[in-house]
């Protein structure tokens, strides 16, 4: 579907076009940067503690994937497996 509609923010008042086609979008793009910005500054001065973080991604191959979404325990094992290799 194409289109265009006009998006008006209850809050400010900004007013913008918008395509149809677009669904991941906050309703006024204004205040949705505000409010990322506003809820970084609340996790960083009273949620996440003053300590280095690390973020780790694992995935697993698609081959087995189908294992672990019938099979529950066998992610849970998994994540055992790989705690322990992170912190040996």
């Amino acid at each position: 579907m194409l289109g265009l509609a006009r998006i008006r923010c209850p809050n400010c008042h900004h007013e913008y076009l918008l395509a149809y086609s677009c669904r991941g979008r906050w309703l006024c793009p204004s205040c949705h940067s505000k409010e990322v910005i506003q809820l970084a500054h609340h996790l960083k001065e009273g949620v996440i503690f003053p300590v280095p973080h690390r973020q780790y991604v694992f995935s697993i191959a698609k081959i087995f994937r189908k294992y672990f979404l019938y099979n529950r325990n066998f992610l849970g094992k998994q994540c055992q497996c790989v705690s322990k290799s992170i912190t040996k």
